[in-house]
């Protein structure tokens, strides 16, 4: 149940165009360092250059953070092996409520217009 709502969530995120600008991304990198400390967010370049759906990114942004590695070996490890949103969790011994909840507040943090609270 908790995977699937996570597809969804990654699903919305990936539909607000986020590769459509560097600006656009940038914001997602913001929600994504705010949502997840310590998780340095991928360049527009490395992202368009891994080919990962935003939302997915999002969900790889969430393992980078609770397995305390870097978000650019995360994401490649899961574009080449084919992980999910969905099959992440098991793969790395994680909730799939934790990632669920991970990936909602992202989304909350970004949707169509962008504002975290300041800092």
């Amino acid at each position: 149940m908790y995977s699937s709502q996570a597809v969804t969530l990654s699903a919305q995120l990936s539909m607000l165009d986020l590769y459509s600008s560097p600006e656009r991304f940038a914001a997602y990198g913001d929600a994504i360092a705010y949502r997840f400390p310590g998780v340095q967010p991928l360049s527009y370049a490395h992202a368009a250059e891994i080919g990962m759906p935003p939302g997915e990114l999002g969900c790889a942004a969430w393992v980078a953070f609770e397995s305390r590695r870097p978000l650019l070996e995360v994401a490649t490890a899961m574009r080449r092996t084919g992980q999910t949103c969905a099959t992440a969790p098991d793969h790395y011994g994680f909730s799939a409520e934790s990632m669920e909840i991970a990936e909602g507040l992202l989304f909350e943090d970004y949707d169509e217009t962008p504002s975290l609270p300041q800092q």
